[in-house]
């Protein structure tokens, strides 16, 4: 390309260009600008924004809504309530069919009075017995058993008389048998004799078996003592008890014999070849077998020479037996003796059969009252179980009283009714299942329940500012409504979202929201409202640094 060069006089139009003046109005609106942007500035410096977390909320009443529930399984009979009305505290709701509790009651009704009429009959029946006069009437249907009843006892109580009269015959039947009684004696003292002449020849006998033995046992000691068996050979016991004694004695010293060749070797080898420890143990396993021979000859001689004691004590007490039994004075006539004391008691027998006589119709006496005591204390348990049963079917009555009723719903406190199931005559219930709730009319303050989220929950403290956006009243034309937050949820709660939320309450005031018709928005239960928990103020410009990352 090829340049072109022109002259400065030819460029008139630039100079006049570079020669012109700046507008005004370019210069207000610089002006302006600045200003514009130092108040921004300015505001952003000292401005305060609110920092808030975002949640979802409901208003509920600041007191306990009060839910109506059947305390009972049953059927609606009658409906007395409609959606919002108004109800004071005891009216009646809802009832449910009571025709067989009703049945019921009239029965148990019935039971008691029958109860106690046959208390009343019990008791007269007794005041009968104690004193021995029939007080019902035969001819009277209620009085008719007991009336059999008293009359029965009267004839027990005449056959416990005519008891008492046979057993005086029969005392006199055992005076009879007492006098043969005497008579067999004298047949005893001859079968006595002949018994006598019988355990001689037993005593005899085993004085006999008692001698050889103690000599036997003399040898098995002797045998122990000297090493050689010196039992005859037909005492197979003490045989086999000496083979058995020689057989461990061997056995031992043998076992003593090893320990000491043992110990002797370890005791010439010397502390080089042998511990201390070692030499000491094997030095207590000889002094052990040393000991249990010992003691093994010992024990043998001991029961040896025991068993010649025990004999030869028997041998006395029988030659001492033996020798009372053939004297002539001795227990031949310690027997007759014997049999004369049996006389003698036989006697006695006979004076205290007479006495018995005389005791008898004093305890005739006595029994008969016991037979009378007896059946009053029978009546008096009769009437305790009766009062007992009158008890328990007042208890019952008392029951029915309770389920009929609870088949009444009443309200528990004033206020308006909600409808939570709806509800038709001849509807079945469940118990516990909620039917209405009472919401209080009277309150200047609500509390809205707000769930927070855990990213959210963290921030939040007791105080805090909240405001509320009804979904109702759009903010634009009603505004919000401020609370404060009163607590806060220990615990979260799976919404049915399937995620989780804290819980908070905040207390709101009972007012209306007016928009900028003047139309006023009553707050109602159970609105929903977005709520903005105020969690922190700052000023603007910290605030637009934090958000462009120059504060950190």
């Amino acid at each position: 390309m090829k340049a072109i060069i022109r002259n400065l006089s030819d460029m008139s139009d630039s100079r006049e260009l570079l020669e012109a003046r700046t507008s005004p109005a370019i210069t207000s609106f610089l002006v302006i600008l600045l200003v514009l942007i130092g108040s921004v500035i300015t505001w952003s410096f000292f401005g305060q924004i609110d920092e808030t977390a975002k949640a979802q909320g409901v208003v509920r009443p600041n007191e306990k809504v009060s839910t109506i529930q059947s305390s009972t399984l049953g059927q609606i009979e009658d409906i007395f309530v409609s959606e919002g009305m108004y109800v004071e505290e005891g009216d009646s709701l809802i009832v449910l069919q009571q025709e067989e509790y009703v049945t019921e009651l009239n029965y148990r009704l019935e039971e008691l009075e029958q109860q106690k009429q046959e208390l009343v009959l019990l008791e007269r029946y007794m005041q009968s017995i104690e004193i021995d006069q029939n007080l019902f009437q035969s001819n009277i249907e209620e009085e008719s058993y007991y009336y059999k009843l008293v009359e029965q006892f009267n004839l027990e109580y005449q056959q416990l008389e005519l008891d008492y009269m046979t057993a005086d015959q029969q005392i006199k039947s055992t005076k009879t048998e007492l006098e043969q009684s005497q008579s067999s004696i004298d047949l005893n003292i001859e079968a006595n004799k002949t018994n006598m002449e019988t355990t001689k020849q037993e005593l005899s006998k085993a004085i006999t078996q008692l001698t050889e033995d103690i000599k036997q046992e003399k040898n098995l000691k002797l045998s122990i003592q000297s090493g050689k068996n010196k039992i005859s050979s037909t005492d197979e016991l003490r045989t086999a008890q000496y083979e058995q004694y020689s057989t461990q004695l061997k056995q031992l010293q043998v076992d003593l014999t090893n320990a000491k060749n043992t110990y002797e070797t370890s005791l010439k080898l010397g502390d080089r070849f042998i511990s201390q420890v070692e030499l000491e143990q094997q030095l207590g396993v000889y002094e052990k077998a040393t000991l249990q021979v010992t003691m093994l000859e010992k024990e043998a001689l001991l029961s040896t020479e025991s068993n010649i004691t025990s004999y030869e004590t028997k041998l006395e007490e029988l030659n001492l037996e033996y020798s009372k039994l053939i004297q002539p004075n001795g227990s031949l006539q310690l027997e007759i003796a014997s049999l004369d004391l049996k006389k003698e008691q036989l006697n006695i027998q006979e004076q205290e059969l007479k006495q018995k006589t005389e005791l008898t119709e004093t305890a005739e006496v006595t029994s008969l009252q016991k037979y009378r005591l007896d059946r009053v204390v029978i009546i008096q348990a009769s009437i305790d179980d009766k009062q007992s049963n009158i008890e328990s079917i007042q208890e019952n009555i008392q029951k029915i009283e309770q389920e009929l009723e609870n088949k009444t719903m009443k309200s528990p406190v004033s206020g308006t009714v909600n409808i939570v199931k709806e509800l038709n005559k001849g509807d079945v219930i469940q118990p516990g299942e909620p039917l209405l709730t009472i919401l209080p009319t009277d309150e200047t303050m609500y509390k809205a329940s707000i769930a927070v989220t855990n990213q959210e929950i963290g921030k939040i403290a007791i105080g805090d500012q909240v405001k509320l956006n009804f979904d109702a009243f759009p903010k634009q034309s009603y505004g919000s409504l401020v609370g404060e937050v009163t607590s806060i949820g220990s615990d979260a709660v799976v919404q049915q979202d399937g995620l989780r939320y804290y819980i908070i309450e905040a207390a709101i005031a009972n007012e209306p929201l007016v928009n900028q018709k003047g139309e006023q928005g009553e707050i109602r239960v159970g609105m929903t409202a977005e709520a903005y928990i105020v969690t922190n103020s700052q000023k603007i410009i910290y605030y637009i640094l934090e958000k462009i990352n120059l504060k950190e």
